[in-house]
């Protein structure tokens, strides 16, 4: 019994662990990180989770990170982590950005970010082209102390190419931009800029111009101690530095009381009493054959880096502490111990070659599994790209149809009530023309008693002989007649029946007939009258006979082919034959 309450306790416990670390994992990242300056902070000493943050602070479009700014704090996170690829790449593409290009400000940042990105992976030629390119773009914003700083960069890459004097050309053009400044920052970049040329001028065996450079740092150092503006330790720092820097290369160039002088003023500082900067001085007590001493220090570096970075003893910092460990033992004459570490040196010099090709490899792995996640996300966007285009084009094509739908459908409906119209005209005209017929045959014609007269004169021809109509009415009457006789007799259904036979059986004057048919029947010429003449018979077949098809109405009213009956209805009825019988209907 004891042994199950134990049990239910137990899971009682567990599931309470459970319930309450749920929250814990699945709790969001709270928006005060994804600012700038948090992530700034944070990329300093864990990279790859502010990298992690970026991300999420492009997902959610986090306020104050642009894509543009997101892109050069992930190039700042890749140079951290030594992903030199990966930083050129986001740098490349902070550059490319629009806001970026249109800022010469965040443009000169982007610049350098590529630059360092290039130099770290040797890529010098392009380095130093971007280099001017960011000096001209300096020198157009006037920033000396921008334009002073990138000289010194590509002096920088000059020295890597081994090209001496390029090299030197571009650290004294820098020196000149910082000189003409005459702020503590600028004094600040002067300073770090002299201990790079005096470092030039050392592994290039220019001991005197090196000395000359540092007593000129040793007084710009003095005069900024003399100004409101840098920070607390800065000008012991710069001291420190500059005095360790002289007592080697004094001691070098066998000035060795002016070089203890420095030693002396070097002990002084409360820099070299920092566990991470007394070492500093070691290069000088080496030259000096103090080996004992420079051996002591080294070896208290030794166990300073090792409490440092974890025992990670791949590293250049640390094969530098080896190098010096074994010239100290050389110059104790312990050559067995000299070769000990000697060979440690050696090897870790292949340790970190191995690393950095095999980081390189899982550098270019992680970039290629980036390019292809992006290549697919450009894939789904652009497929959500089309997608929305065809529906637009879709919707728009569906109302255009719609449109043109309604149209023709108003069209059709107005065609109909026309046509309806027209047909009721036709009928009415049709059945007006039938009385006008019948009244016609209640009158007496004249026509005849005038063409006796005509015979009985003897006429030499029959155009002299016909009696020319005088009056409208009169040929308005004789036209009449004549359309009566024409309809009466179906005369115009006679496939021959032409200008000869109608002059013939109406006894009209041969220079009157064209214009009784323009006048009245509104007829260009014979053939027109008479094919009007058969598509009104037509209209009366196609209510006498509606189960004949189109074809044999006109057959049967004349016409000798489809196209002819087609363009005669078309003209006399304003609608083709199809049209008026479903009119009709």
């Amino acid at each position: 019994m004891r042994i199950k309450h134990t049990c239910n306790l137990a899971s009682r416990i567990m599931g309470w662990l459970f319930i309450s670390l749920m929250p814990l994992q699945a709790r969001p990242i709270p928006d005060e990180l994804l600012c700038p300056d948090s992530i700034q902070d944070i990329l300093l000493h864990d990279p790859h989770r502010a990298l992690a943050l970026l991300d999420t602070a492009e997902q959610r479009h986090a306020p104050g990170l642009p894509p543009y700014r997101i892109d050069i704090l992930r190039t700042r996170c890749h140079e951290m982590a030594g992903e030199y690829y990966l930083m050129e790449k986001y740098a490349r593409r902070a550059l490319a950005n629009d806001s970026v290009q249109a800022s010469p400000r965040r443009k000169l940042e982007a610049m350098r970010d590529l630059i360092d990105a290039l130099n770290a992976q040797l890529q010098y030629e392009e380095a130093i082209r971007l280099c001017q390119e960011a000096i001209g773009l300096a020198r157009q914003q006037d920033s000396r102390m921008t334009e002073g700083s990138i000289h010194y960069v590509m002096g920088g890459i000059y020295a890597k190419m081994q090209l001496f004097d390029q090299a030197l050309a571009a650290y004294q053009e820098g020196q000149k931009c910082l000189e003409s400044e005459k702020g503590v920052l600028a004094m600040a970049h002067l300073s770090t800029a002299y201990g790079q040329l005096m470092t030039l001028l050392m592994d290039n065996g220019r001991p005197d111009e090196a000395i000359a450079t540092g007593r000129k740092r040793e007084a710009l150092i003095k005069k900024m101690s003399g100004m409101p503006g840098p920070p607390n330790g800065y000008i012991d720092q710069q001291y420190g530095y500059v005095y360790s820097k002289m007592a080697f290369l004094l001691q070098d160039n066998g000035q060795t009381e002016e070089a203890a002088d420095y030693y002396r003023r070097f002990q002084e500082t409360d820099f070299s009493k920092q566990p991470n900067y007394r070492g500093e001085i070691i290069p000088y007590l080496l030259a000096a054959h103090r080996y004992s001493e420079a051996l002591k220090l080294n070896e208290e570096d030794l166990a300073q880096h090792a409490r440092n970075f974890s025992n990670d003893t791949v590293n250049y910092n640390y094969l530098i502490l080896l190098d010096r460990q074994a010239e100290a033992f050389r110059g104790l004459h312990q050559y067995q111990a000299a070769y000990a570490w000697q060979r440690r040196f050696t090897t870790l010099q292949d340790s970190i070659h191995q690393r950095e090709r095999r980081e390189q490899a899982q550098e270019l792995a992680t970039a290629f599994r980036l390019n292809e996640k992006e290549r697919q996300l450009e894939q789904t966007r652009a497929d959500m790209q089309r997608r929305t285009l065809l529906l637009g084009a879709s919707g728009l094509s569906f109302v255009l149809l719609l449109a043109l739908l309604i149209i023709i459908g108003r069209d059709l409906r107005q065609s109909r009530r026309r046509n309806k119209l027209l047909v009721k005209q036709l009928d009415e005209l049709q059945a007006q023309r039938e009385e006008l017929y019948k009244t016609l045959a209640h009158i007496p014609s004249t026509s005849g008693e005038t063409v006796a007269e005509d015979k009985a004169t003897g006429a030499e021809d029959a155009d002299a002989a016909s009696t020319p109509l005088r009056e409208d009415s009169t040929e308005y009457t004789h036209f009449l007649r004549m359309e009566q006789l024409l309809t009466e007799q179906q005369l115009f259904l006679r496939p021959d029946f032409g200008r000869d036979d109608l002059l013939a059986i109406t006894h009209v004057n041969k220079n009157d007939l064209p214009h009784l048919l323009r006048e009245y029947a509104h007829a260009e010429n014979v053939s027109d009258y008479l094919n009007r003449l058969r598509v009104r018979h037509a209209l009366k077949l196609m209510k006498e006979k509606p189960h004949y098809s189109i074809m044999a109405i006109g057959e049967e009213a004349g016409f000798r082919s489809r196209a002819t009956f087609y363009r005669a209805f078309l003209k006399e009825c304003g609608m083709t034959p199809a049209q008026y019988i479903q009119a009709h209907q």
